[in-house]
């Protein structure tokens, strides 16, 4: 039983046994009131009675809030864990997501090397596809003067055919 309701009806019930006490007084100096007093004090056991079964009720359901709290005391404590263990997978989560940061840095890095790389040999590339291309178009060139040449000649040996013919 609660402590307070313990203290609650011990003042209540000493209060009452002061007015007993004086009561129990005032029969002694009025011995003709005697038989209504003992009514009253009939009818005051009634009462206490009633107030005693109240507070058995009232123990009862007491004692079952009491449960009550503690069914939710054992679902906080559940909580409790279910918030704790959260806590932890949410850390481990963040371990990995700060991994992975780091590794996507480091992909960065290599990807920036790589694209600089990549960059320098089409560079290199293109520098020797030009130089390969002035040296073919040198080539032609020649060889395009060459062919002028030969068909200079040709026109010629075809002249000295037509003369030799007539």
């Amino acid at each position: 039983m609660d402590p307070e309701l313990i203290a609650y009806l011990d003042r209540r019930f000493d209060e009452v046994d002061r007015r007993f006490d004086e009561v129990n007084r005032r029969f002694d100096a009025t011995d003709n009131r005697l038989d209504g007093l003992e009514g009253r004090f009939d009818g005051l056991e009634g009462r206490f009675d009633g107030l005693e079964g109240r507070f058995d009720g009232l123990e009862g359901r007491f004692d079952g809030l009491e449960g009550r709290f503690d069914g939710l005391e054992g679902r906080f404590e559940r909580l409790e864990d279910t918030v704790h263990l959260m806590g932890v997978r949410i850390e481990n989560i963040e371990s990995k997501v700060e991994l992975l940061a780091e590794g996507q840095g480091g992909l960065r890095e290599i990807m920036a090397r790589d694209k600089a790389e990549l960059n320098q040999k089409i560079e290199d590339l293109r520098r020797d596809l030009n130089l390969f291309a002035r040296h073919v178009n040198e080539r032609f060139d020649g060889v395009d003067d060459r062919l002028e040449k030969l068909e200079a000649l040709e026109g010629r040996v075809t002249l000295l055919e037509k003369r030799l013919a007539s």
